[in-house]
């Protein structure tokens, strides 16, 4: 197989700093430069006095209306619309996907009136925080934002109906509150980040609790419901010690457990219960919801009687002995035995498919900045065994925890070295490194990072910049990374329905299983505490052929 040729790059020198012996090749054309016009200052100066700017109209007809900005392109990072659209206007992948947005569990089984019928529940108990109307400093600064924007050339990876996608894999919008728009593509939306508030929420939430959460034998067992002045000495040191409570759990956590507390209120709200109500009658009761109504697996009701533990751990201090009943476990074991057991349907990112990928992105994705930042993206992906939170980032970016140009650093002629400062199963920031080695390879995943890393280093002289960035400057989410696989996938005529973000770990498993690498290899390389690395190795006929034939043999 013929090396595949790395990108031109704007700016030529950095390539040749490389070492000698790196087969680096750059095509002759030159990268087109990715920024769009800015518009024209307004003119300064007197305005035009009001007769002279009138246009005559002659008597009898109706007055034209008022001249109104465009409206914002699509997004989730614009206000949703208070008021739910009728379910004609809903697909059942634009319910799903405004479900998945918000953290909403659900069935696969459901159908477009149920899914709907839930989303209105749960829009109707808890009104989500964007569809209060915005301030007057808010409404001026969305409208410089819109105008500007529409002044600008669209870009391919501008989120926004003047996005191209793929025929027949438009995906709904995963804004809150808004059914997808027929004028708009799907794909270009963001689901909203993680609000940086969300401690403030579940502060509220206990703090709205008050007397309802019944008698408590001592009110020193939980911080959370200490009730001083605001003169109190001790006052400031309190508030600093419930946000560090809250600060060893991470917002994305944060953000599920209110979730699963918002639906625990929502059912009580349903049958008339006082709220809140931990009583093993509620909780059986409540498990029975998910179940019945809710049409939850028995995986995730365990999530939500976790996350509700969660929040009696605050108000009283204590874990609640009703939810860690021997009952309530048997009652859950009996909802598993009732509800088939699906395998995985996500398919793995092999080898052999992220060739492929990289291959298109090199022939010629959108812009080259965006082929460039994901092709590395992709090889590091595999290489690294990585999940996709160690790439992206799905809150406002914190050089503390996301990835910044300094992270990629070239060690020598031979490696190149990538430091994860946090993961999933390193909440303690330890810190972890990946190496990548100048080995053969056609998709040369060494000589792509040097070449981005020299790059990245040339566009900025902060080392904690972020490392992956769009064509805007912005840091790379995970939204924006999923949409252009997904789009990758297809222009290598990869069906993308069952292809996510994780796939790159499961296939570098899969692969790694392939390629005769020990159980123990495959759980070092992909940093896995347990022996939950099994089930992403994957198996098809070919192999299944394979073994047979061994057997024969």
């Amino acid at each position: 197989m013929s090396e595949i040729e790395l990108y031109p790059s704007d700016d030529d020198s950095f390539i040749s700093q490389a070492p000698s012996q790196l087969p680096i090749t750059a095509t002759s054309s030159k990268a087109q430069q990715d920024t769009a016009p800015e518009p024209p200052a307004s003119r300064r100066g007197r305005r035009p006095s009001r007769a002279a700017s009138r246009t005559p109209r002659r008597r009898g007809l109706p007055s034209p209306p008022p001249s109104r900005p465009p409206p914002s392109p699509a997004s989730s990072y614009t206000s949703a619309q208070p008021n739910i659209p009728a379910i004609e206007k809903w697909t059942v992948l634009g319910l799903r996907q405004a479900l998945i947005s918000a953290d909403v569990h659900f069935s696969r089984r459901m159908n477009k009136s149920q899914l709907y019928n839930l989303y209105v529940s749960l829009q109707a108990a808890f009104p989500s925080p964007k569809s209060t109307p915005p301030s007057k400093t808010a409404k001026k600064a969305s409208n410089k934002t819109s105008n500007s924007r529409f002044q600008k050339t669209p870009s391919p990876d501008a989120a926004g109906p003047s996005s191209t996608r793929a025929p027949g894999h438009s995906r709904p919008s995963a804004s809150l509150g808004r059914a997808p728009d027929s004028a708009a593509i799907p794909t270009a939306m963001e689901p909203p980040l993680v609000t940086n508030n969300i401690r403030a929420q579940i502060l509220t939430e206990i703090q709205a609790v008050g007397t309802r959460g019944g008698p408590m034998p001592n009110p020193s067992t939980s911080l959370f419901r200490v009730n001083i002045p605001i003169n109190h000495p001790l006052k400031p040191l309190l508030d600093a010690s419930l946000n560090s409570i809250l600060q060893a759990v991470s917002p994305n956590t944060l953000q599920s457990y209110l979730t699963a507390w918002k639906c625990f209120k929502s059912f009580h709200f349903t049958f008339n219960q006082p709220f809140p109500s931990f009583s093993l009658l509620n909780i059986t009761s409540f498990i029975s919801y998910l179940d019945s109504t809710k049409n939850l697996k028995a995986c995730s009701i365990k999530g939500y009687l976790s996350r509700i533990q969660f929040f009696h751990k605050l108000l009283f201090g204590s874990p609640s002995a009703d939810i860690a009943n021997s009952q309530t476990s048997m009652l859950i074991k009996g909802i598993q035995k009732t509800q088939p057991t699906r395998p995985d349907a996500r398919q793995p990112i092999t080898l052999d498919i992220l060739t492929k990928c990289i291959s298109t992105l090199r022939r010629g994705y959108h812009s080259t900045n965006t082929a460039r930042t994901l092709d590395d993206m992709f090889i590091l992906a595999f290489f690294g065994f990585l999940r996709c939170s160690e790439l992206t980032i799905t809150s406002n970016f914190n050089p503390k925890v996301h990835p910044t140009i300094s992270d990629l650093s070239v060690l020598d002629n031979e490696t190149i070295s990538y430091f994860i400062k946090q993961s999933k199963t390193d909440q303690m920031k330890k810190g972890h490194f990946i190496y990548i080695f100048n080995l053969q390879s056609p998709i040369q995943p060494y000589q792509t990072l040097f070449a981005y890393s020299q790059f990245r280093n040339s566009q900025t002289k902060s080392p904690s910049d972020p490392l992956f960035t769009d064509n805007f400057n912005r840091p790379v989410t995970r939204f924006w990374f999923q949409k252009h696989l997904k789009s990758i996938l297809l222009q290598a005529n990869i069906p993308a329905n069952n292809f996510s973000s994780h796939s790159f770990r499961i296939g570098a498993a899969t692969t790694a299983a392939q390629k005769g690498l020990s159980q123990q290899q495959i759980q070092e390389l992909g940093r896995w505490s347990s022996e939950a690395f099994k089930s992403y190795i994957r198996s098809n006929h070919l192999h299944t052929k394979e073994a047979q034939r061994s057997l024969l043999s």
